[in-house]
């Protein structure tokens, strides 16, 4: 199964297609251009543990100053997953 980021490019990659024939693809390309920006802020990293992948960007609340790094896919990643139509496996 192809993770989750490599469904969603595919997915807008398939978008782009489609549009780029329409006659409305200019106004369409920014948010396609964002969506791209954000699966690339929001990439799978190694917690340094090398047992849990995490992205590189999420962290969840905490009660101490530090930070604790969400698992990917983030909450981001599945958002978009999710309103792209793509159900994760």
């Amino acid at each position: 199964m192809p993770d989750l980021a490599v469904q969603i490019r595919e997915r807008l990659d398939r978008l782009d297609e489609d549009l780029t024939s329409a006659i409305t693809y200019g106004p369409v390309e920014v948010p396609m251009v964002a969506l791209h920006a954000v699966l690339e802020l929001h990439t799978p990293t190694d917690d340094g543990s090398g047992l849990l992948t995490v992205c590189g960007v999420c962290c969840g609340p905490s009660e101490s100053w530090e930070r604790l790094a969400l698992p990917w896919p983030c909450p981001t990643v599945r958002a978009v997953a999710t309103a792209l139509g793509i159900e994760e496996t």
